[in-house]
């Protein structure tokens, strides 16, 4: 992923954050919740949203206007959103109630899934649980990290501490001083997802580092922690010699005790997952040029293109064992701009594909694991393929919660 974001976008993000400390007051005094009818800016009439589902006030940001602010919900902001097209139903008004009325979710959670119980689960790992010797009442503190302004940047930039608590580095050759080749996502307790070539192609690897975020860091408020590997599970019809099934578990040694620095994400369970784009984190080559993989954990958001643009860009490919039957979009996703520069790159392999959910509180749902790309990547002449995790849930669960039912 390539580093650089311009100076434009930093100063809007300062700006808003600015004028939004600067109405906080007014805000608890008249505060509105997510739903609620509010008034924008010139009296326009509005609905309260995230500002991660309202892009006309993303927009708004980008163009140096800090859109009206209704509330917030832990560190998000909660914006006067302009309201749709009039229908036969006015807007609802605020109900009262013991909690904020909750955006719709982007993906459809099936409540019967052995994944989806366990998303709701592992979601209770975002709050600090600390109890008072004196008066023995436990007390519960949002740890929420992910920031809603700064992901929606297109360019790929450092991923700030604790936004992505479920990344995994995967070490190889020496335990103690390992080579990290490749990424991969915590899922369960036990369970690391990632890509099936990075146990061929690579070797097999030997460690498993969570909750890092600087490998260069001498110091950090959240330390990592190492975790040596028990057993590697290739997809079962995955085989060396073509880019399909390309997806497998890492079985830890011992169990991850779950921070809101360290905590699994969700697994995406349905296929449509109603996101024009998607968010990659990896360590991987930030220059193809000098081959040297980053020392911070970046990100970069990823355009989901359609099955054609990809079989167009992998033709050649799609003549050799390797993609011989060419794009599958059942089991692949497309994703990345021809014109865009930076992507994924050597070292990304296994990492995340992501969306922001909006329920559970403050996870993510994991859409694809990187799979493969053009040998020189980042050079925008094509995008990446990211296998698809809703085609694998069902051996996936079988996997990781055989006890669940």
């Amino acid at each position: 992923m390539e580093e650089g974001t311009s100076a434009r976008p930093l100063f809007l993000l300062l700006l808003f954050l600015a004028t939004a400390a600067a109405v906080a007051a007014a805000v608890a005094e008249a505060e509105k919740h997510v739903g609620d009818a509010c008034e924008g800016h010139g009296g326009a009439v509005g609905v309260c949203r995230l500002i991660g589902d309202c892009p006309e006030a993303r927009d708004a940001l980008r163009k140096g206007v800090a859109p009206a602010t209704c509330s917030f919900q832990g560190s998000h902001p909660v914006v006067c959103c302009p309201a749709p097209a009039p229908t036969s139903s006015p807007v609802p008004s605020h109900t009262p109630s013991a909690a904020p009325i909750p955006a719709p979710a982007p993906t459809s959670l099936t409540p019967q899934r052995v994944a989806t119980r366990m998303c709701t689960k592992y979601a209770n790992a975002v709050y600090s649980v600390t109890t008072s010797q004196i008066s023995n009442q436990t007390k519960k503190w949002d740890k929420c990290a992910i920031n809603d302004l700064v992901s929606f940047i297109a360019n790929g930039i450092e991923a700030f501490p604790d936004e992505f608590p479920h990344m995994a580095l995967l070490g190889y050759g020496n335990e103690k001083t390992p080579s990290w080749e490749c990424g991969g996502s915590l899922i369960s307790e036990r369970f690391v997802l990632t890509a099936a070539h990075c146990f061929t192609r690579k070797g097999v690897p030997k460690v498993v580092r969570l909750g890092e975020l600087d490998l260069k860091a001498t110091s950090e408020d959240n330390p990592h922690q190492d975790f040596a590997v028990a057993q590697v599970l290739p997809h079962p019809d995955y085989v060396d010699s073509a880019n399909y099934n390309d997806l497998g578990l890492v079985r830890l040694s011992r169990d991850v005790a779950f921070t809101p620095s360290i905590r699994p994400l969700c697994l995406q369970v349905d296929k449509d997952f109603g996101r024009p784009s998607a968010i990659a984190s990896g360590w991987g080559y930030t220059d193809w040029t000098i081959r040297e993989t980053s020392d911070h954990l970046n990100k970069v958001i990823m355009p989901i293109q359609e099955k054609e643009l990809c079989q167009k860009a992998y033709k050649t490919l799609s003549t050799t064992l390797r993609l011989s039957s060419g794009i599958d979009a059942e089991s692949m996703i497309c994703a990345g701009a021809l014109r865009q520069r930076n992507g994924t790159c050597n070292g990304d392999s296994g990492g995340p594909l992501q969306i922001r959910l909006d329920e559970p509180y403050c996870m993510y749902s994991l859409v694809g694991v990187t799979s493969f790309g053009t040998k020189i990547c980042g050079s925008g002449n094509a995008p990446t393929i990211f296998t698809r995790v809703s085609h694998y849930v069902p051996w996936i669960e079988s996997v990781v919660w055989p006890d669940e039912k």
